[in-house]
């Protein structure tokens, strides 16, 4: 079984902090829009700022980092997942595909427009640029269980993303391409439906870049969630006790943000790339890990590595993970995010 390939820079989440006085730093004042305008599913994450130490008890190794306000959801389950299959199915031409956007060339930002006639024309070019036809798309590989077959689990798991007891479970075998596909569904699927309720689009949904992960994680941190430990019940009635090291998206205990399983459950895909040379020691490279590439189908796979966050029922995270863009595991899933921005006045936070 091939491993994922850890970095020598061990993360400790819990040597971070977000003010001493428990505070963020440049929570916005006026709250009243984000509750009113939160999508569906998500959770409102103010704008603020947090420390963290890359390598721990190495202060030399303390980097801060400020993050804009935005929207996250609970893990993507199997249920939310298969839904999304089923759009894929019943709109054939209408098959997503990421395409390279020259935002700069964008002369005005569709989530500023407030007109309902600025709605229209940007969500007609918008259809043009998400809805292009792909061929062969593969959005779940359901063999990564294979490897786990000497487990004593694995009869229950085979049929792990097609069984309706497993519904509101994480989705795993998903590969960074395709959750990044699954973005652009919830993008769309969110303005189809603002546009038809008169309202304002979202910005797009995306994977969340690792900075917005970590405060999520960091800042939302109650104390270490606890496993479901007793015996679970199924959605069918079926009943275990300690068999499954995977659990319900929605369990356990939620952080201080309302999210649950940020650091357990299944590791989870970010939009960062990793690069060696933006991951070395303390004392001879750069810690910031903001690094972003869309690798192409031809490039090396050196391009296509993504950061992964957070532990899983496989294996406890001990530093920053990676996997290939292409690949799938039965340890890693998915959320998503949307950056947070005040209707009508163009003032992002």
């Amino acid at each position: 079984m091939k491993k994922i390939l850890v970095i020598i820079i061990l993360f400790a989440f819990y040597n971070a902090n977000c003010q001493k006085d428990k505070t963020l730093v440049g929570v916005p004042e006026n709250k009243s829009n984000h509750k009113k305008n939160t999508p569906e599913g998500m959770t409102f994450i103010p704008m603020g700022s947090y420390s963290i130490l890359r390598v721990p008890g190495d202060s030399t190794s303390k980097v801060t980092k400020s993050v804009q306000a935005f929207y996250m959801s609970q893990e993507v389950t199997n249920k939310e997942y298969r839904q999304y299959m089923d759009w894929l199915k019943s709109h054939p031409d209408d098959t997503l595909s990421w395409v390279y956007i020259d935002h700069k060339a964008m002369t005005k930002p569709y989530e500023n427009d407030t007109t309902t006639e600025g709605w229209k024309s940007r969500r007609q070019s918008r259809i043009k640029i998400i809805n292009v036809l792909t061929k062969d798309i593969k959005p779940i590989d359901l063999s990564v269980w294979d490897e786990f077959k000497d487990d004593n689990c694995y009869e229950l798991y085979k049929n792990y993303f097609t069984d309706p007891a497993f519904d509101n479970f994480p989705v795993v075998g998903v590969s960074w391409e395709n959750a990044r596909l699954f973005c652009q569904w919830k993008t769309k699927m969110l303005n189809d439906k603002a546009l038809a309720d008169g309202k304002e689009y979202y910005n797009d949904v995306r994977l969340p870049a690792i900075e917005e992960w970590e405060y999520a994680s960091v800042c939302g941190f109650t104390g270490k969630d606890k496993n479901i430990k007793k015996q679970i019940t199924l959605k069918d009635g079926r009943e275990y006790l300690n068999q499954i090291p995977l659990f319900p998206s929605v369990s356990s205990k939620k952080n201080l943000y309302g999210l649950y399983n940020l650091n357990q459950n299944v590791a989870e895909w970010t939009s960062n790339s990793y690069d060696e040379s933006a991951y070395l020691s303390s004392y001879g490279g750069d810690l910031s890990p903001d690094y972003f590439y869309e690798a192409k189908p031809g490039d090396p796979p050196a391009l296509k590595r993504k950061l992964v966050m957070g532990d899983s029922w496989f294996k406890k995270n001990e530093g920053l993970q990676f996997e290939y863009q292409d690949k799938a595991r039965a340890f890693i899933g998915f959320r998503y995010v949307t950056t947070y921005y005040v209707p009508g006045n163009n003032i992002y936070y």
